[in-house]
């Protein structure tokens, strides 16, 4: 009996922390040059108010697995010049992002 009473514990444990995994999702994207629409590379990517991000590769694509259900938003840098921040709509995996600089002034 005492076996059984484990079992059915530790189910129903993970049965109520499933769900709380299921919130997170990925969401990938294209860092881009809007004057030539040029893919950028380097660019930093991240969660704003977690520790999550990433930085783009040569094809200017990023991937942030684990990033928070709702409408986070991304915050985007470049040496040089001032953060740019994106909204990432709830749902929306997929986002284009254009270069930060085309839209900041340059770092004082």
């Amino acid at each position: 009996m005492r076996t059984g009473v484990s079992l059915t514990l530790a189910l129903a444990t993970l049965l109520a922390i499933a769900p709380l995994g299921a919130q997170d999702r990925t969401i990938a994207g294209t860092v881009s040059d809007s004057a030539g629409g040029q893919p950028l590379e380097n660019v930093r990517v991240a969660v704003r108010g977690t520790t999550l991000g990433t930085v783009t590769g040569a094809n200017g694509r990023c991937v942030i697995a684990g990033a928070p259900a709702g409408s986070p938003t991304l915050t985007v840098r470049r040496i040089g010049y001032r953060a740019a921040e994106q909204e990432v709509a709830a749902g929306q995996n997929e986002v284009e992002i254009l270069d930060p600089q085309d839209d900041a002034l340059p770092a004082a």
